[in-house]
């Protein structure tokens, strides 16, 4: 298991670094990149923290899941920047997209909320780890990209 979870690491920093690198090139402004990779970075770190003090440790099940939370992560945080955008919050595009990734969210949380109720161990990781995770991607894209309740109707 320990080889695994070295290799996990491995392979999920690279894939950090990758979509990284894909957000510099497709964003091309400091500001935007911030807004974007530091909630990512700190909602999977918030998480990484959150749940190795509640369980222990980080299974190689949990790292596993700490990817998919980046994946939302970066998600929402992308689709949260683009409705705070000036050119958006005129012709309502910018409470469309704030509906729906907190729409987006809150599915997550319940999805991986209810299997993170389940007896076997792998699939309670991963679900447990997923759902936090949600959470904090959320409310973190919400603070990095200054999103906030006025652009809703």
């Amino acid at each position: 298991m320990e080889g695994y979870r070295a290799e996990t690491l491995k392979w999920a920093a690279l894939g950090g670094v990758l979509a990284l690198i894909l957000l510099i090139l497709a964003l091309r402004s400091v500001k935007a990149i911030t807004e974007v990779a530091v909630p990512v970075m700190l909602s999977v770190a918030m998480t990484a923290a959150i749940v190795a003090q509640v369980s222990g440790g980080l299974s190689i099940f949990h790292l596993l899941a700490l990817l998919m939370v980046a994946g939302l992560g970066i998600d929402y945080a992308v689709f949260l920047r683009h409705s705070g955008m000036p050119d958006t919050e005129d012709n309502g595009e910018a409470a469309v997209s704030l509906r729906a990734v907190c729409l987006c969210a809150a599915t997550s949380f319940s999805v991986f909320g209810v299997l993170a109720t389940t007896t076997i161990p792998m699939l309670s990781q991963i679900g447990s780890t997923v759902a936090v995770g949600s959470v904090l991607s959320l409310i973190l894209g919400l603070v990095f990209t200054g999103t906030s309740a006025k652009n809703t109707p």
